[in-house]
């Protein structure tokens, strides 16, 4: 509830938890401070930049190789993999690679796919979605940018929608909320043309990501800063929705008047609770979005 009153609109990504704690900490001590964000979307940070260069070369490989065999066999052995596990990662890629640059991008970095929203959606919103068309915002910037290295393309999806849609809104807003400035250093304009500018073998050797910043700051960040394992910011959902908050999770969502039973399915969102708290799949981030969906709901509808 305290998120959802914050950001205002609807806003579900789990990491702003920690963000609003690390910066009520920090608030303690400086009144401004450097972030981070921006050194993955221009320095090619993220996995799915690799994911989307591995695609494209694995689909020099005839169609039957790939899908009837390869990627059969890789199903078969992560079925039951958690979302953010690496055999999740290897899971989900073996599902998208044979799809264009954007349906790709989409099922990598998107927790409901198509299939899935068509079982979520009520029948009367579909009716309501069939009269309010809108343009796939990812697959356009894809589409109207083929002539751009696969990466390039991921790495401007990246900046035009995640960075200003999610990660500058969550950084900002829960600074802010503690009285905090928040700068971020990687995204001025001048580095970013720059890092723009140059070629990708400059930018990235073999599968080494942030190569470029990597080597410009070797000589002055410790090793084992440098090179430890990538972690995202992320909280246990998964335990939590199916410990702590699953009493929450069900009185929240499947309650006579809950307000998102107005647009979705509301058998398929308990179908996708009682797997989930049966550990049979892990579905973690996309209940996530229905809870905080349904606080805004609460907190907005009437306001």
């Amino acid at each position: 509830p305290l998120l959802t009153s914050m950001y205002d609109e609807p806003f579900a990504d789990s990491s702003a938890i920690p963000t609003y704690y690390l910066a009520q900490m920090a608030s303690k001590h400086v009144k401004v401070a450097l972030n981070g964000d921006g050194g993955d979307e221009v320095f090619i940070g993220y996995r799915h930049y690799l994911a989307n260069l591995l695609a494209e070369k694995l689909n020099r490989f005839p169609y039957i190789l790939r899908k009837e065999i390869l990627f059969k066999i890789v199903k078969f052995f992560t079925k039951g993999a958690t979302y953010n596990s690496t055999l999740g990662h290897i899971r989900r890629f073996a599902e998208a690679a044979n799809l264009s640059r954007g349906e790709r991008y989409k099922r990598w970095v998107c927790f409901y796919d198509d299939r899935m929203k068509q079982d979520l959606y009520s029948e009367e919103f579909k009716r309501e979605l069939v009269n309010n068309v809108t343009g796939d915002l990812i697959s356009d910037i894809f589409k109207k940018n083929a002539d751009l290295d696969v990466i390039e393309a991921s790495l401007l999806a990246d900046t035009s929608v995640n960075l200003p849609s999610d990660l500058l809104v969550k950084m900002d807003i829960a600074c802010m909320a503690n009285s905090l400035e928040a700068r971020s250093p990687f995204l001025d304009r001048q580095l970013i043309e720059f890092v723009a500018s140059l070629p990708m073998e400059i930018k990235m050797k073999g599968f080494k990501l942030k190569y470029l910043l990597k080597s410009a700051v070797a000589d002055i960040v410790p090793h084992e800063n440098l090179y430890r394992p990538k972690k995202g910011f992320a909280v246990p959902l998964r335990y939590w929705l199916k410990g702590s908050l699953k009493s929450y999770l069900f009185d929240m969502l499947l309650r006579d008047n809950a307000r998102i039973r107005k647009i979705f399915n509301m058998d398929y969102v308990g179908e996708l609770i009682k797997q989930h708290a049966e550990g049979k799949r892990d579905y973690s981030h996309h209940l996530w979005l229905l809870l905080m969906l349904e606080l805004w709901f609460l907190e907005f509808e009437h306001a």
